[in-house]
């Protein structure tokens, strides 16, 4: 048998061609987290109460948190991230807090806000969220991006209330209200 005409040949050829599909496939930007010290830029955001929080007024410094109302991981750190929300406001920081919830019906998670009375601003933009921050598995997830527009902080997991509470060191006190 000659080598052009080996079917094992020809086999491994088109699984090494499949492998090499799948690898581009898995590595296309959309799909890849950001790494730290990486320049992202995020989108304009639609919050729950209908305005839009427009991009330039997340270029840093900026927090985003990421949860759902199902996730138990999250609603124990949740409230350490609506005490660090009060903290930023009454001190007039600079850091911004946002929240994206990936409950995939938003009424679920204003209910669960509501009753709980969190009252950080939320997101329900998921999808545009993911495409500038790169797909990352595991809730809760939260990001700090700088003041240069660089992710400095990216951690998906539980965390405890000195670890959230931590992530005001990224602020200066302000004269904005937000």
């Amino acid at each position: 048998m000659t080598p052009q005409h080996n079917p094992r040949r020809g086999a491994l050829r088109q699984l090494a061609l499949a492998v090499f599909a799948g690898v581009l496939a898995s590595t296309a930007p959309e799909t890849l987290a950001q790494k730290l010290g990486d320049v992202v830029t995020l989108p304009s955001l639609r919050l729950a109460d209908g305005s839009m929080l427009d991009a330039t007024a997340l270029r840093g410094p900026v927090l985003i948190y990421v949860w759902a109302s199902w996730c138990p991981f999250c609603a124990r750190q949740t409230p350490y991230y609506q005490k660090l929300h009060e903290q930023l406001r009454a001190s007039r920081s600079s850091l911004r807090m946002v929240s994206v919830s990936i409950d995939k019906r938003p009424e679920d998670a204003i209910r669960y806000m509501n009753e709980r009375g969190y009252t950080f601003p939320v997101s329900f933009d998921a999808a545009a969220m993911s495409k500038a921050l790169g797909s990352r598995p595991g809730l809760p997830r939260v990001y700090v991006i700088d003041r240069s527009g660089r992710l400095v902080v990216s951690e998906a997991g539980e965390l405890f209330e000195e670890d959230v509470a931590a992530f005001a060191r990224f602020g200066e006190p302000s004269g904005d209200t937000r």
